[in-house]
């Protein structure tokens, strides 16, 4: 399994998890608080996980995202705005793109 689908199902176990011990603290307004803002974290994690079909919406002008393409590939790119016209990092043209994903932030040293 892709390592950006298990990442995907340990998240929504994670908001799984989280939901249900709400309920078991919600008397207590301090835990409460701490889970809400956890489950908020976590659902805004999924959604970095989850691939946007371009017929939905777009990237922010020139941002770095995954996509997919209709022949079943991922490239790195960026859409531009005012070419209206999806691009490589290196600057090859893509065609056909159908889906996109925010790339990750890159990972830090603790």
């Amino acid at each position: 399994m892709k390592n950006y689908i298990k990442d995907a199902l340990r998240l929504n176990t994670a908001v799984l998890s989280i939901k249900y011990n709400i309920e078991a603290c919600k008397y207590d307004s301090t835990a409460f608080a701490e889970l809400e803002a956890a489950v908020l974290r976590a659902e805004k994690a999924m959604e970095k996980q989850a691939w946007i079909p371009v017929s939905e919406r777009l990237p922010s002008d020139s941002e770095f995202v995954h996509v997919t393409v209709k022949r079943g590939y991922v490239e790195t790119g960026y859409y531009d705005e005012a070419r209206e016209e999806w691009w490589k990092v290196d600057d090859d043209g893509l065609l056909d793109v159908i889906a996109w994903l925010p790339v990750p932030e890159p990972y830090q040293e603790n």
